[in-house]
């Protein structure tokens, strides 16, 4: 994309979310998930079009929602990333861990039943931003999380940010995968569905088709503690 369409493309969008962003701040406060999500949205469109008055206008009535639905931690999670993304770091390190910690609590409810988990939500929120190409916003997610899939969905940020042409950042985030693989199992002790994980973690690569990345992830397994859990899970 040309630097004059990709001006084009972000000031339309900003006078989309202008108009949307209207329409929606006629209610006092969020009525419900659905708008309360829509609004954070809005605010980090405006957020990563540097307006920052804007965008902190829109979180702070997203902020105000209050309910107590299963997948209400993907709210606090986008209010934590707007924050984060205008440069209020505080804050938005309040919300992101205000987001995992519900995500877990509601995980313990089993409110999801057999349905993605809120903890896996969050988790695909991430992705999403990563594939929007704000890596570390979705680096900065998931290492806060104790879900299991967060080291597979680490590999696949690698496989995001290889592909945008930041190969160095995407060893980066490999080696970051290895370590968090690594402290699960170790604190999952002996359970043996823990052994599985290098596997799932060098299979996600694998299957985005990142031969580079993939051979470069065995690389660092072999230097690690992982190869023996590796051959463990053969063994299961």
């Amino acid at each position: 994309m040309s630097k004059l369409s990709l001006k084009f493309a972000v000031s339309s969008g900003v006078a989309l979310l202008a108009l949307m962003g209207a329409a929606l701040s006629v209610s006092a406060q969020p009525a419900d998930l659905h708008q309360a999500s829509q609004l954070a949205d809005l605010a980090f469109g405006y957020a990563i079009a540097e307006q920052p008055d804007k965008a902190i206008a829109l979180l702070e009535q997203a902020s105000t929602y209050e309910d107590d639905s299963c997948y209400e931690a993907n709210v606090w999670l986008k209010i934590g990333a707007g924050y984060r993304t205008v440069r209020e770091l505080e804050k938005g390190g309040t919300f992101l861990a205000k987001a995992h910690r519900i995500a877990l609590e509601r995980d313990l409810e089993n409110c999801a039943g057999s349905a993605t988990t809120p903890g896996e939500s969050l988790l695909n929120r991430s992705l999403e931003y990563a594939e929007e190409g704000h890596i570390d916003l979705a680096l900065h997610i998931v290492d806060q999380s104790d879900n299991f899939f967060a080291p597979i969905v680490m590999a696949q940020i690698a496989g995001e940010a290889y592909e945008a042409g930041h190969q160095r950042k995407a060893k980066q985030i490999v080696r970051r995968s290895i370590e968090l693989t690594a402290d699960t199992i170790a604190q999952a002790g002996d359970d043996s569905i823990f052994h599985l994980l290098p596997l799932a973690v060098l299979g996600q690569i694998q299957a985005d088709e990142n031969a580079q990345l993939a051979e470069f992830l065995i690389d660092e397994v072999g230097k690690s503690d992982l190869e023996q859990q590796i051959l463990l899970s053969y063994k299961s």
